[in-house]
């Protein structure tokens, strides 16, 4: 019989998979086997009912055969199709997570340190300092600038800028080094110039650092037991002295007593070193370092305490030749040696020559050394 046409609109026809369609006729099959089963087990019912009423038994002439139920299989690519979209999507929202949870991050981060930032906590900190023995702790750390408002993380970023300042405002640092540790506390270790010599001045002893610059002057009772003592004005003069003293041998400028201006005319640099022994040496700045360690050579000659000079070339000689009266005769050939000076001869060789006419007339000696090698000095 043909099928009526049901006078519902038709819907849309909905496009199917494969796979789809052949769920929907395994689910009819199924649901058809149902019914199967059940109007078997209904007649096996009845029949054993009607076996129970009869006397008699007798074998049903109607049997039923039952059908065997055979499922569908469903294709292996398409289930494995299945799972990789699945695993796609998955792994997209993974990303997806993975790409925002940075921003996340940062935003919470910005919004914790706002919040700090408007707490007291954020200004707080500790600062301490070691490694100074003649500045106290509170000037150094006035001498930071740090301000009890600044916040203490700004001094991890500016440490530098404190370092430097602390060595430019205090004579007596030579370096400095800001450390933080955590939660807010910062530790500043100092090493501060050493003391070279000590300069004697009205307000007392003021002591010469290694930098050349004096500082403040200290008690005679913070003095050491031997010390030396630099009688120098001129700051630049005193910074080339330090610069030299540093490069010589220590032993060498433990010996020395007393750095002074010898007061020459020809020689403005001219100094005079007293030293320890008794003697006393005569030697040009400029020359300082050059000439200096000819001194231990020259000592173990030395029977008496003399005066060893060193501004032209290096000699010896003793305060009682340098006092001796000169004669007419010696004062006739000076004038001489003045002339020849005039004629283009230079001054420190005639009176040298003057000096020694006068020791061979007085029949006294002047021991004159020639300079040796520096290399041989020590």
């Amino acid at each position: 019989m043909p099928k009526k046409k049901s006078d519902t609109p038709e819907k849309e026809e909905v496009v199917l998979t494969e796979w789809q369609k052949r769920n929907l006729e395994f689910l009819k099959k199924r649901k058809e086997d149902e019914e199967e089963q059940k109007r078997i087990n209904e007649k096996l019912r009845l029949d054993k009912r009607s076996k129970l009423n009869i006397s008699s038994p007798e074998e049903p002439q109607n049997t039923t055969k039952i059908k065997k139920l055979h499922f569908p299989k469903i294709s292996r690519p398409k289930i494995e199709k299945k799972q990789k979209k699945e695993k796609i999507v998955n792994s997209l929202a993974k990303t997806n997570r993975i790409r925002t949870a940075p921003i996340f991050v940062v935003a919470f981060l910005v919004i914790l340190v706002s919040v700090f930032l408007l707490t007291p906590f954020s200004k707080q900190k500790t600062i301490t300092v070691s490694g100074n023995q003649h500045t106290p702790d509170d000037i150094l750390i006035e001498k930071t600038n740090i301000q009890k408002n600044d916040y203490f993380f700004s001094l991890i970023f500016k440490h530098k800028a404190i370092e430097q300042r602390l060595a430019a405002e205090d004579v007596w640092v030579k370096t400095a080094q800001m450390t933080y540790q955590f939660p807010n506390k910062f530790h500043i270790q100092v090493q501060e110039n050493k003391i070279i010599a000590y300069a004697h001045t009205k307000q007392g002893y003021q002591p010469v650092l290694e930098t050349g610059k004096k500082a403040d002057p200290v008690n005679s009772s913070e003095l050491p037991k031997h010390f030396l003592t630099i009688n120098l004005d001129k700051e630049d003069s005193i910074k080339l002295l330090i610069k030299d003293l540093k490069a010589l041998d220590p032993d060498l400028i433990s010996e020395i007593q007393v750095i002074s201006l010898a007061d020459s005319k020809t020689t403005p640099d001219l100094l005079l070193l007293d030293m320890h022994d008794g003697n006393s040496i005569r030697i040009p700045l400029s020359k300082f370092k050059e000439r200096l360690p000819f001194y231990k050579q020259i000592k173990k000659n030395l029977k008496e305490p003399s005066i060893v000079d060193m501004e032209v070339g290096v000699y010896t000689t003793t305060n009682t030749i340098e006092s001796t009266p000169v004669k007419a005769e010696d004062t006739k050939n000076k004038s001489t040696d003045k002339t020849q000076t005039q004629n283009g001869q230079v001054a420190e060789n005639s009176q040298g020559q003057t000096n020694n006419s006068n020791t061979n007339q007085q029949g006294q000696q002047i021991a004159t050394e020639q300079a040796p090698n520096p290399q041989n000095v020590n």
